[in-house]
Parts: C-alpha cells; structure tokens; sequence
C-alpha cells in the first residue's frame, strides 16, 4: 500500500492513468428498473468521473422492449453510464439449464453450408429468431425497434443461396423447392 516504505518510487502516476484510461464493466440480468437506485447512485458518488457499462445485459423473462428502452434512458440521463452490450447474440447450445435462455437467434434445421475446420466438418445452420415475452415479439425485433434500427427479414434466413449448393440436380432440386 506505501511503496515509499520499500524503497520504491514510482516513475509514472497510476492514478492519473487509471482515471483517464479505465472505463468499468459488470454483466446483471437485473430489471433496468433496480438499476439507477442498486447502483447507478452509489457508483457515481464513489467514481465519479469513471465511466462504466453493462457488458452483457438480457433479462430473460422480460419484454425487451419496454426492459431496453429503460435502460437505454438510463443512459442517457446519466452521461456516466456509456450504456450495454446485449447478451447474447446466438443460443450457446453448449451450456445447459437456463443458461441456454440467452440468445435473441437459435439455430434453425437447415444447413446452408459445410465447414471444414482443420480437419473435422461442420454444418452451418440457419438462425431462427427467438421469442419475447410479449406474445407475438421475436427478440432481434424488439431490440431493432429499441435502437432504432431495421428489423431482420426473417423469411430469408433459411432459404438455400444458389452459391452454396452443389452443382448437380440434388442442389437444383434444393433451390427450385424453396
């Protein structure tokens, strides 16, 4: 804590680098709502001039709608606050329980492609988009509409494209049943 106790004088000035290089992080799947009063409050007034964002933000269960537009006011009144990455952008088939609840796309039933992968091949499937807890809602819609951006043209992401098919009746026959 005192390296002047050692001997040691520092050649350059942590504090100051901290201070104008750090930006802070944390992932919750808390409600936007418990956010400004469980911790926007007290971080402010203990790092005031820190900024810090969500790094992985879903709250499962909730509409992402009404759950992201909060949030995302959030940071705009609280200039500290740079705002959230969503989490996450595919299903992670690998984990288990409700892990395996995050993910605004899963993986759909048809392989457009194979991949070799040093050695071992692997389909690559399309991605199907993820229902909201507002019936009706698919997620990369709700957070679209929340950032402002174009919705995704779902009848497109498991169509077969003529260049991914082989060059043979079989993959003729894939492009002309779609």
């Amino acid at each position: 804590h005192h390296p002047e106790n050692y001997g040691y004088t520092p050649k350059h000035n942590i504090t100051a680098a901290y201070e104008a290089r750090f930006t802070h992080s944390f992932n919750t799947q808390n409600p936007a709502t418990d956010l400004q009063h469980q911790f926007l409050d007290a971080y402010m007034t203990h790092f005031p001039s820190t900024p810090v964002y969500i790094g992985e933000y879903h709250r499962v269960g909730a509409s992402q709608a009404d759950d992201l537009g909060m949030i995302l006011s959030l940071a705009e009144q609280n200039p500290i606050f740079l705002g959230i990455s969503f989490f996450q952008y595919q299903v992670a088939y690998w984990k288990a329980g409700t892990e395996r609840d995050f993910g605004m796309f899963g993986l759909g039933s048809v392989s457009l492609a194979a991949m070799d992968y040093f050695g071992t091949t692997y389909q690559i499937y399309c991605l199907e988009p993820q229902s909201d807890a507002v019936p009706g809602m698919v997620m990369p819609s709700a957070l679209a509409n929340v950032y402002g951006g174009p919705d995704v043209n779902y009848s497109a992401l498991c169509v077969r494209r003529p260049e991914a098919v082989a060059l043979n009746g079989s993959g003729y026959s894939e492009i002309l049943a779609q």
